[in-house]
């Protein structure tokens, strides 16, 4: 007769790693609610593709619609009959002033909160998995950067695809730390469903060294057809006036890159210095020759850069998707540089 043996010590670190990272998701739930009701495109984000198909293609601003899989997956948290009316306000871009009302805002309130911490405790799920006796270092990493975005503020918003868009990067972080680096083939086009920053994620193929130069050039035009594909196909099917180049490129363009610009010689290089609790800008100063934080670096500088565009980078949530390359940085140079890998 086989003896089981029961592992008390994994066991009770796995009661205690989860356990935390309940508290952990309850906290950010709590914080929410400093912010949801901070701009009403929160309620018309979240709302829109619950209402109807033809409701989402019609208030749903250009940028934001090929972000279909994001919206119509929150919608299914939602509760049913909740839209009284809405009103669009004439304006030159009207569509981003479209106000949605619903019956109860308490429990629009509880149901975000649902959906937020549903995305982070299955992203502490995957640090747990991946490195269990120094997950909680990722767990709090995630929990300080994330305080940052649910400080209240003017800027602060709270959107369907953010938290799904940071857990595809840390699921991007876990493949990579493991290796298997052909499963971004198929979860990149998909998280391109979700928002269309995965995109740039292609890049870290170029650095593959388990496969030759020619292989690691197929891998990165293949995925990124890929992802492009998908967006395009979204943007046809949502009637997105841009198919795929869904941010104007105009003079408004530039001259919001410079004022993002400008605004660092009036206070916002404060902002930008600590964003992601200070991890973004330590990442950089990581004295690493390692292949693949150098491409995590290239990839940040090019995600920073499409910020300082189109973004507003006084508004921190924009910046939460690198916050994983920060922590996977400081685990593999500074915690493991006496381990052979992760695991």
């Amino acid at each position: 007769i086989m003896k089981i043996k029961f592992d008390y010590k994994s066991f009770v670190t796995i009661v205690v790693l989860l356990f935390i990272s309940i508290a952990l998701c309850s906290i950010i739930f709590l914080k929410l609610h400093l912010i949801i009701f901070s701009h009403d495109d929160n309620i018309k984000t979240f709302y829109s593709f619950k209402h109807s198909f033809a409701f989402y293609k019609e208030v749903m601003q250009k940028p934001w619609k090929s972000r279909l899989f994001a919206c119509a997956l929150a919608g299914l948290f939602m509760p049913e009959d909740q839209i009284v009316s809405y009103q669009t306000l004439q304006d030159e871009e009207n569509d981003y002033l479209t106000k949605v009302n619903i019956r109860d805002y308490n429990l629009f309130y509880l149901r975000v909160g649902i959906w937020t911490v549903f995305w982070l405790f299955l992203i502490n799920l995957l640090f747990i998995i991946l490195r269990k006796n120094f997950s909680l270092f990722y767990m709090f990493g995630i929990f300080t950067a994330l305080s940052f975005v649910y400080i209240p503020d003017i800027y602060a918003r709270v959107y369907p695809w953010d938290m799904p868009s940071l857990f595809f990067y840390c699921l991007f972080i876990f493949i990579l730390a493991k290796g298997k680096l052909k499963w971004l083939i198929f979860i990149l086009p998909i998280a391109t469903g979700f928002k269309e920053t995965v995109i740039i994620l292609s890049l870290i193929f170029l650095v593959w060294d388990e496969v030759n130069f020619k292989n690691r050039i197929i891998y990165t035009v293949l995925t990124l057809v890929l992802c492009i594909s998908l967006k395009s196909i979204l943007g046809i099917i949502t009637r997105n006036e841009s198919v795929f180049f869904t941010m104007d490129v105009n003079f408004d363009t530039i001259n919001n890159a410079l004022t993002n610009v400008l605004s660092l010689f009036k206070g916002n290089v404060y902002n930008l210095i600590f964003i992601n609790a200070g991890t973004a800008l330590t990442f950089f100063m990581l004295p690493s020759r390692d292949k693949y934080i150098l491409c995590l670096k290239v990839i940040a500088l090019i995600f920073i850069a499409s910020n300082f565009i189109y973004g507003n980078i006084a508004e921190y949530r924009i910046f939460i998707e690198i916050i994983p390359f920060a922590l996977y940085g400081f685990d593999k140079v500074l915690i493991c540089k006496n381990e052979i890998k992760l695991n």
